[in-house]
């Protein structure tokens, strides 16, 4: 009863059940559980078998890394003097035993430019990309992180995980350098390496000019049918053989020159989102050139042609629709614009084209009075 009442409380109760009678149980719930049958047995003891795959891979080359970082790589980068010292060449067949022993794959990559590792297609190793660690928005390739080491760093061992567009696991490897070699100038073609590399571009410069005229051919072919890339290309193949794989055409989607990076850009004095140039799934990276031709030269319904960054795919494309589309939708934009709201993205690009513009000083006094300013390894 409530304090300082004299009547009793009267705060009525809900009545107690009888013995023997309860009210109806509610509803089960609708049944989820598929049978255990043999065909979802079967695909528990995949999923298990998988994991425990997974579980055995990564421990066998966390295993691996620490055996070559700290009983070969030590010993690499000991000083001299120390008994155990080794040789790269030790070092390297140590490795390859271990490797061997381990049911593990070792692979040399030989004498590789930044971009010929980046590019590597017996060593894709160089193009798989792990967090920065500074920043851990942010990525860096392996080719581009060796590059970045001192010359003599030296047997220094790292793990990469590549993963796929669902964060799963694809591929793991342990990887270190063995050897840094200065930039130089070749004095003739008679070495080996710069032949390849002279072959090489040669072949990739022709297959550019073939594959420049075939897109040209296709945007001209689709351009008079006035039809729909989709139906005017429909039976078309990359080189026109009939044994040739077919052309794969797609619709992108509205995309715009430059986006605002999702991943900041951090140093002391704030976090800001930089813009970057768009990038399209399925096509290839993209550069200004592609951007410029499709935002710049063609209209919507012409059809052109437009490179991929490294010019290694040439695109025919037809735009749709674009917006603004007249006069009137850009003289919104325009207003918007002068109206002063701030816009995190527009005054970034806007300094970025005032800064283009402003002469360095620098380099016009350094060239009056003949400064060279030395790198690093350069004679004085």
């Amino acid at each position: 009863r409530p304090e300082g009442c004299d009547e009793p409380d009267k705060t009525t109760l809900p009545p107690l059940a009888s013995p023997g009678t309860s009210e109806a149980p509610p509803p089960l719930p609708a049944k989820s559980v598929p049978p255990l049958d043999d065909q979802l047995k079967a695909e528990i003891r995949d999923q298990l078998l998988m994991e425990l795959t997974h579980q055995a891979i990564e421990r066998a080359l966390s295993e691996a890394l620490d055996e070559v970082r700290n009983r070969i790589g030590r010993y690499v980068n000991a000083p001299a003097g120390v008994e155990q010292r080794l040789t790269i060449e030790q070092a390297s067949q140590r490795a390859k035993e271990y490797a061997a022993a381990h049911h593990l794959i070792y692979a040399e990559t030989g004498e590789l430019s930044q971009q010929e590792l980046l590019r590597s297609e017996d060593h894709p190793v160089g193009g798989y990309s792990k967090p920065q660690p500074d920043n851990p928005f942010a990525t860096i390739t392996v080719a581009e992180e060796l590059f970045s080491t001192p010359p003599d760093y030296i047997f220094r061992p790292a793990l990469v995980e590549e993963r796929d567009a669902g964060g799963r696991v694809k591929d793991r490897a342990v990887y270190w350098k063995l050897e840094h070699k200065p930039a130089y100038v070749p004095e003739s073609l008679a070495e080996e390496r710069v032949r390849q590399q002279v072959e090489r571009t040669w072949r990739e410069l022709a297959a550019r000019e073939k594959a420049e005229q075939r897109a040209r051919e296709l945007a001209e072919k689709a351009r008079q049918s006035g039809r729909p890339l989709l139906e005017a290309l429909a039976s078309e193949t990359v080189t026109g053989a009939p044994n040739s794989p077919p052309l794969n055409i797609l619709q992108t989607g509205q995309f715009s020159w430059m986006r605002q990076n999702i991943v900041p850009s951090m140093d002391f004095r704030r976090i800001e989102y930089v813009p970057v140039l768009s990038q399209i799934p399925g096509l290839e990276p993209l550069g200004e050139d592609f951007m410029r031709i499709v935002f710049d030269e063609l209209k919507p319904g012409d059809v052109g042609v437009a490179p991929s960054a490294e010019r290694t795919v040439y695109y025919v494309v037809r735009i749709d629709s674009r917006i603004p589309a007249d006069e009137e939708q850009w003289n919104i934009v325009r207003n918007n614009y002068l109206s002063g709201a701030y816009d995190q993205a527009q005054q970034r690009m806007a300094a970025d084209l005032v800064m283009a513009e402003i002469p360095d000083w620098r380099n016009e006094l350094f060239r009056k009075y003949q400064v060279e300013i030395l790198t690093e390894g350069a004679a004085r």
